[in-house]
């Protein structure tokens, strides 16, 4: 579930917080280089295509490029698992960069936890069953 939240004092905590910031940043990075680059990175396929089989996941880069995009469309036919991908990824931007106690234990609740993995395991089951 990342990295832990570390209260007290001690080089344990500056470590936490370190690697929290070390995280946070390649989030933002990750994100911030989709959405200005011009054109779809440079991602090798995945190894199932080449055996002619799509996984569930083949076209998740796709999809969220093309949602920072704003092509919504596009990236729902690439892979509408890219939608559940950047909903975790900005609740965890959330939640590392929050002093709000509130809100972190609000985001790390385990409900919201099973609703994200649900949507993910649906579209999962969904692409496997070649809805989409």
């Amino acid at each position: 579930m990342g990295v832990a939240l570390g209260r007290g004092n001690g080089c344990r905590s500056e470590s936490n917080v370190r690697q929290r910031w070390v995280e946070l940043s390649l989030i933002v990075g990750l994100l911030f280089y989709l959405s200005v680059s011009e054109a779809l990175p440079d991602v090798p396929l995945c190894p199932s295509h080449y055996f002619g089989y799509r996984c569930p996941t083949c076209g998740t880069t796709r999809s969220v490029w093309c949602i920072l995009h704003g092509d919504f469309g596009t990236a729902w036919d690439f892979n509408p698992i890219g939608y559940v991908v950047l909903l975790v990824l900005g609740r965890r931007i959330v939640v590392l960069s929050a002093s709000n106690r509130g809100l972190n234990e609000l985001l790390e609740n385990k409900w919201v936890n099973l609703t994200l993995l649900s949507a993910f395991l649906t579209f999962v089951f969904l692409r496997m069953a070649a809805v989409f």
